[in-house]
Parts: C-alpha cells; structure tokens; sequence
C-alpha cells in the first residue's frame, strides 16, 4: 500500500518466514510482485477484449494493460525503490518473471497476455541494462 501524505510503502503479503528466517522475506521477490501489478492490471485481465492480443509469426501487439493511475503509481514505486538504493532493474526482470510464471494458472487468451506481457517487460529491462 502506498501513502501519498508521506510517501511511505507498507507491504500487506508479507510472509512469517522465508526459509526458515522470521526477520525478513526476500524484499526483490515482493518488489516485483508489487511491480507486476502496475505493469498489469490484473482485475481486468478476465475482461479483456480479444483485439487487445494480436500474435502473428514474428509479431506481438499488446494493448493498453492499466490506468493512467497505475501507470503514476509505477512511476512512483520506481522512484521509491532508486531512491532506497534497490536495483530498479532487478525489480523489474523478477516481475517479468512473476508474470511469466503465473500465466499457466489462466484460461489460454489471458495465459498469453500475461505471457508477453512479462515477455516484453524483460525485453524491455534488458535494454535499459
């Protein structure tokens, strides 16, 4: 969650322990996850329109994946973690992953949408790198 007052992040999924350790969870693996999901919006992936996915043989064009607010909140989390000194590119390759990685669970249309979605994404980190 995130405070506009003062700036702050409060992670809600945290977990008790991450192998075996109760102090700390793997800090990357909840960036990313919180990253993946303004790079998506994933409330609406069950609604999207088939002409927001177009594969042809050397080709994919993904349509528009969030708000307007999600894409500020974005621009903000990549502030927030560059300013605390985390590796913006990191975050962003393990969200890739996540998306990529989470594909399986959905029908087949939204299973290729998050598919390129985390495909373009690590595209995309790649060449920043």
């Amino acid at each position: 969650m995130y405070s506009a007052d003062d700036g702050a992040f409060c992670l809600l999924d945290w977990r008790g322990s991450f192998a075996s350790q109760t102090e700390f969870g793997d800090l990357y693996y909840d960036l990313g996850k919180i990253y993946a999901g303004t790079y998506i919006q994933f409330n609406k992936i069950k609604n999207l329109k088939k002409e927001q996915l177009i594969v042809s043989s050397n080709n994919v064009k993904l349509g528009k994946l969030r708000t307007k607010n999600l894409a500020l909140f974005e621009s903000k989390l990549s502030t927030w973690i560059q300013e605390n000194n985390y590796d913006l590119q990191k975050v962003k390759i393990i969200a890739s992953l996540i998306l990529m990685n989470i594909a399986c669970l959905h029908e087949p249309y939204q299973a290729n949408m998050l598919f390129f979605a985390g495909r373009r994404l690590i595209d995309e980190s790649l060449k920043e790198i």
